[in-house]
Order: structure tokens, then sequence, then C-alpha cells
């Protein structure tokens, strides 16, 4: 849309009352159009390590893009807020050893326990606090399973894959 013209648009006919609704974001920053993608992330509904991790990692970026994207509509403390409790629903699903798991209570997940743990670091770099002791604990579950895994003999492979 040019600057000083209007638009039309088309509502979809046939909706039941109450049962819709719809936003207009205008912005001249190509931003914006990422506002759907930013709601879609904070409103994602699975809460297993993956999702969580999943859904906290862009977290850690989202308080630069957030004001670009709608003006108004997040500051960085609630940002922060959205962060600290993914870091949070996380270590609700580490272990005694370090380690991981899918659901609080379940056994160790191996791939799970790297993505988080790498989460939780760069939490940390980026300026959030997650506990010390567990991302030290996280560390070194990694390092311990490292040390265990078989180094490759020649050309026979690598031992087991992740």
């Amino acid at each position: 849309m040019e600057p000083g013209k209007g638009a039309a648009f088309d509502i979809p006919a046939k909706w039941l009352d109450q049962t819709g609704s719809s936003d207009i974001w205008l912005s001249s920053l190509p931003a914006v159009e990422l506002g759907g993608s930013l709601d879609y992330l904070l409103n994602y509904p699975y809460g297993c390590l993956e999702q969580t991790t999943s859904k906290s990692f862009p977290l850690l970026y989202l308080a630069d893009l957030a004001e670009q994207a709608r003006p108004g509509w997040l500051d960085r403390k609630q940002v922060a807020n959205f962060v600290q409790a993914g870091i949070h629903r996380i270590l609700t699903m580490q272990r005694d050893d370090g380690s991981f798991s899918l659901w609080t209570g379940c056994e160790a997940y191996t791939w799970g326990s790297i993505y988080a743990t790498h989460f939780l670091v760069e939490a940390a770099k980026a300026g959030y606090r997650p506990p010390e002791e567990r991302v030290k604990a996280a560390c070194d579950y990694l390092e311990k399973w490292m040390a265990q895994r078989s180094a490759p003999k020649n050309d026979e492979g690598t031992g087991d894959d992740v």
C-alpha cells in the first residue's frame, strides 16, 4: 500500500458471530510480516523438552525483533519473562545426573539433553541467568557422555550415532 492511499479488504462471509477475529498491522518496516510468526511462537501449545526448547531459543533474540515487527506490542521485560519461563520449564525436565528427559520424570534423552544444554548456555551468554550449578551439571553430563563414546578406529566408522 502506498503512503496516503487507502485499501479495501474483503471479510470472509458465512462466519458465525463471535467465532473469528482479524488483526491488521501496518508498518513501513519489512519485519512486520513476522508478527504472525511471533504470535504463533508465543502461543505454542506444547511442552515437552524439544518443543519448549524450540519455543524458548528464538525468544533469546526476540526483544530486538519484536519492537520492529510490532512496535509497542512487547517490551524487553515481557520477553525476559517468557525466556525465564522457558528456562524454568526446561529445568523441570533435568534429571539428577544433569541430563534431561523428554517429559518430567522420564528417562534420559541424550539428543534433547544436548539441545536443552545448548539453549541454557546461549541464554546465559544473552544475559539471562539460568542457575550456574544446573548448567554445569548439564555440561558435565554431556562431557561424560562424550567420553564414553567410542572413537573411530581407522575406517571402521564412528561407533554409535546420535
